[in-house]
């Protein structure tokens, strides 16, 4: 009986941090993202209002983007930043501005899971996101950056 009962709990506890593991991975991509490669100093010029999203989240991020030439830069607009709660789990946000450079930027056309965006890979980040096609050729525009 008490074996038995031993290996309940060790099965239980991996599950519970398989479980951990899992809940708190959407997040990681963001985090790195703004680890490394946070934003100095704020562009000039207009931004554009988007939602970003980073895989394999359910949600999207609220964003503020511009695109330079020295690459892209975006974080969640500070009215957002204060209206969140703890209670909006659905919901992530860059909490730190970042400029991701071209150099370590990838894009191309998304297949899945959004259709109609463009994807972003910085592999360096390990980070996924998306943007809808028309604000992300209106970045790669501003950014002189080719259209996929």
């Amino acid at each position: 009986m008490s074996n038995s009962v031993s290996l309940l709990a060790i099965v239980a506890l991996v599950l519970v941090w398989a479980g951990c593991v899992w809940i708190l991975r959407p997040l990681q991509s963001r985090r790195n993202l703004q680890r490394q490669f946070r934003a100095a100093i704020e562009p000039d010029g207009p931004f554009v209002q988007c939602k970003v999203r980073f895989a394999p989240d359910e949600g999207s991020t609220p964003c503020i983007a511009k695109a330079t030439r020295a690459g892209l830069y975006m974080v969640s607009p500070k009215e957002t930043l204060a209206k969140r709660s703890w209670l909006s789990y659905s919901v992530y946000y860059l909490t730190e501005p970042v400029l991701i450079p071209w150099s370590v930027l990838k894009y191309q056309r998304s297949i899945y899971p959004l259709w109609g965006g463009i994807k972003f890979d910085v592999p360096s980040a390990k980070a996924t996101f998306y943007i809808r096609r028309k604000l992300a050729i209106e970045l790669l525009r501003q950014g002189g950056q080719p259209i996929p």
